[in-house]
């Protein structure tokens, strides 16, 4: 499988026991590992088969749409990190106001960001999506500048 598109799923209800976390805690990123490999054991994207686990989606995956999904960045961070080949990413219309990733995520092979329909309110966020996928070709962003803290 090349394109994986689970756009309008309501995936947010899984995350709902997440809330709680508090970014700025030191113990948050291993937390929501945790949790993410606990309780999310699908998101490996693998099927039992009567011989084994056979991927659905590994390291031919190009393109990964989540929009409308309302997935904690956190959370993608985790899926990002389980798909290092992904070079396409889809985060529209998830109402993401702020960039949570760690301080020291980085995806090197993305090259193609849509993030359009969010509600960033800062250019130091826009910025840091930069510094998260550093092979970044295309950044897709729209927003209303009136609503960007200079």
């Amino acid at each position: 499988m090349r394109l994986l598109n689970l756009s309008s799923n309501p995936l947010s209800s899984a995350f709902s026991k997440l809330s709680f976390l508090d970014p700025a805690q030191s113990d948050t990123t291993q937390m929501v590992e945790e949790y993410f490999d606990q309780e999310w054991k699908d998101l490996y994207f693998c099927v039992e088969s009567p011989r084994s686990k056979i991927p659905i989606v590994g390291p031919n995956l190009n393109t990964l749409i989540i929009n409308l999904c309302f997935i904690d960045l956190r959370i993608v961070e985790c899926i990002l990190d389980k798909l290092k080949n992904l070079n396409e990413l889809h985060l529209a219309s998830n109402n993401y106001s702020k960039i949570t990733f760690s301080s020291q995520f980085s995806h090197e092979s993305l090259k193609i960001l849509y993030f359009n329909s969010n509600e960033l309110k800062c250019w130091s966020d826009v910025c840091r999506l930069g510094e998260c996928f550093p092979s970044l070709e295309h950044l897709v962003i729209i927003f209303l500048v009136e609503r960007l803290i200079l």
